[in-house]
């Protein structure tokens, strides 16, 4: 019994790793599309930094109010760069242990985040966009090829939580920014997002139960990391002799 009580707990475990996958993967995403009109205002905001302005609600709007550039520079910015790496990073990432890849994503997520933050030009909030792009597409392909080693159920909740980070990426930022709820800065609500990154790193490093198709590499051996053959080739056998002589960082 409680063999079996232990592999639903483990497959309960790799569930719910890939449904934060798919939602922590493209939250970003829509947390920028939902703060492109702030991003835009960022070049008003650096011209205007000496003075004390407030942004007043205006009852009436007899006006349109237009920005230089518009919404659709942000949608670019965030769906150019994944498509890139989408097309390109097939033909190499398999060399790649998923460990690495993944530290790569959320480190990018990161650096995203805070250039974005503290960005006082358009273009230098826009390059924190295409940084996030690049971490989106580099996660798409990698959790899709990670859910092979795993329960095709796996891909079901990472579908899942794929749709569900359009909703909490939009509202979270909606709910932070509006002047009626907390009232954050853009600025300060990106910041508060840094919690994602945190989170997204701690499940596959803490909650997602390593299956063993995955390479073995040892972290005091970064020769091994990009390796000739695939990530899907494991050799266990060698992996089980060698693992008294070197530490090694399963399924990293």
């Amino acid at each position: 019994m409680a063999p079996d009580k232990n592999t639903k707990w483990n497959e309960a475990r790799n569930l719910i790793s890939f449904w934060i996958f798919g939602m922590c993967n493209n939250f970003v995403f829509s947390l920028m599309l939902g703060a492109a009109q702030d991003i835009l205002r960022r070049q008003r905001r650096s011209t205007h930094s000496t003075q004390n302005v407030t942004d007043i609600c205006v009852d009436e709007i007899t006006t349109r109010m237009c920005t230089p550039l518009s919404v659709g520079v942000v949608l670019i910015c965030v769906t150019l760069p994944a498509l890139v790496v989408k097309v390109t990073a097939p033909f190499f990432i398999h060399r790649v242990p998923y460990g690495i890849r993944h530290f790569v994503v959320c480190t990018l997520q990161v650096i995203a985040f805070l250039v974005t933050a503290f960005a006082e030009s358009v273009p230098a909030a826009l390059l924190g966009v295409c940084t996030v792009a690049v971490a989106g597409g580099l996660g798409e392909i990698t959790y899709l090829g990670l859910a092979g080693h795993y329960s095709k159920h796996t891909i079901s909740t990472s579908s899942s939580g794929t749709g569900m980070a359009g909703i909490l990426g939009a509202f979270s930022y909606a709910g932070m920014t509006d002047p009626r709820l907390l009232a954050l800065s853009s600025t300060q609500a990106m910041l508060v997002m840094l919690i994602m990154p945190v989170i997204f790193a701690l499940t596959y490093y803490v909650l997602l139960v390593r299956a063993p198709t995955l390479r073995q590499v040892s972290p005091l051996r970064p020769n091994e990391w990009f390796a000739n053959r695939p990530v899907e080739m494991n050799d266990l056998a060698s992996s089980n002799n060698n693992a008294a002589k070197v530490p090694a960082l399963t399924g990293l």
